[in-house]
């Protein structure tokens, strides 16, 4: 698990392309940990990620949850609707890819 004092093993910031996109999640947003356990359900079902690049993924997910809870930015009302909104979008990939619609 990184921060920004201390890199993890798999810290994207320093291994990006100069001009590659990326997205960073801090503990104050209240759905970073749901994203990033999400994150590791669909890379591990992919199969193409390593288990110990996983298990750092899953430790930062805990980790953000308890930054938010620590420092009171952790709403569970929040948390319980995004997993919803998750499902959600879910079925709706299903149901798309179910009648063949396009994207």
């Amino acid at each position: 698990m990184g921060s920004k004092l201390n890199p993890g093993k798999y810290d994207c910031i320093d291994s990006a392309a100069p001009d590659e996109p990326m997205f960073v999640l801090l503990g104050r947003d209240t759905t970073a940990s749901v994203v990033v356990a999400l994150w590791v359900k669909l890379r591990g079902q992919l199969g193409v990620t390593s288990p110990d690049k996983l298990e750092e993924a899953r430790d930062c997910a805990s980790a953000l949850e308890r930054w938010a809870r620590d420092h009171d930015r952790y709403d569970p009302h929040t948390t319980e609707a995004f997993e919803e909104m998750i499902l959600a979008c879910a079925r709706e990939i299903e149901k798309d890819r179910k009648g063949g619609a396009h994207a």
